[in-house]
């Protein structure tokens, strides 16, 4: 389905925030011990294109992240159309 909509954005910011909230109560590095100067980086994959409002949403969750020391990027990856990924024989 088609990354559109204010319901998605809601459930998109909901798990932002989820991985927020891991990092900041400690409990990413208990589960994944790293160095604490390791960086943080949180990287979103999109099959279907961002809207411009979600691109909008992105944008600011970037910087606000940032404020808070955590990387974060965004990529669009169209799902692959398996008549033209089978392997030649």
């Amino acid at each position: 389905m088609p990354f559109d909509g204010v319901e998605r954005l809601h459930i998109l910011q909901a798990k932002i925030n989820d991985y927020l909230d891991f990092v900041d109560s400690g409990q990413v590095r208990e589960i994944y011990p790293t160095p604490a100067s390791e960086v943080i980086e949180i990287h979103v994959w999109f099959r279907f294109a961002p809207d411009p409002e979600a691109l909008a949403f992105l944008r600011a969750a970037k910087v606000t992240l940032a404020d808070a020391g955590i990387l974060f990027a965004y990529t669009h990856q169209p799902q692959s159309d398996p008549t033209t990924d089978k392997a030649e024989q």
